[in-house]
């Protein structure tokens, strides 16, 4: 999975390499699969585990929202997002604006795409009128 990660984060960063008309997006339909179907496994198991275990799967405490990401050790790790720390311990702080990886993602003309805590809320303030 954390290879899975590192492969995301560099598409994100650089976009896939250049390819012959179409590979690029079979690639990327590949990806989506893929982690479509990680992500599904992992949350049965989660589901199980919280059942069993008596734990939250997701809230929010004090307008932050985190959810039951995974399992180490024994040990319940949740994620939370919508704050730099979040987007820091997910590993996607190098691809904000200004980020070490130098991007600048106006949304004009790319395609990103971004898993939260939720799924995508098109009326954002932020996705007004980009979101399709």
């Amino acid at each position: 999975m954390r290879l899975l990660s590192i492969l995301c984060l560099g598409l994100l960063a650089g976009g896939l390499p250049r390819m012959a008309s179409g590979q690029s997006e079979r690639l990327s339909a590949s990806l989506i699969r893929t982690f479509a179907a990680e992500a599904e496994v992992n949350r049965e198991q989660l589901d199980l585990l919280a059942k069993r275990f008596d734990l939250p799967q997701s809230g929010t405490i004090q307008g932050v929202s985190y959810s039951l990401s995974r399992v180490v050790h024994g040990r319940p790790v949740y994620r939370a997002t919508h704050n730099l720390a979040a987007s820091l311990s997910a590993g996607v702080a190098g691809i904000r604006a200004g980020g070490w990886v130098g991007s600048e993602y106006l949304g004009t003309g790319q395609r990103i795409v971004i898993w939260d805590a939720e799924t995508l809320l098109p009326e954002h303030v932020e996705f007004l009128g980009r979101v399709s």
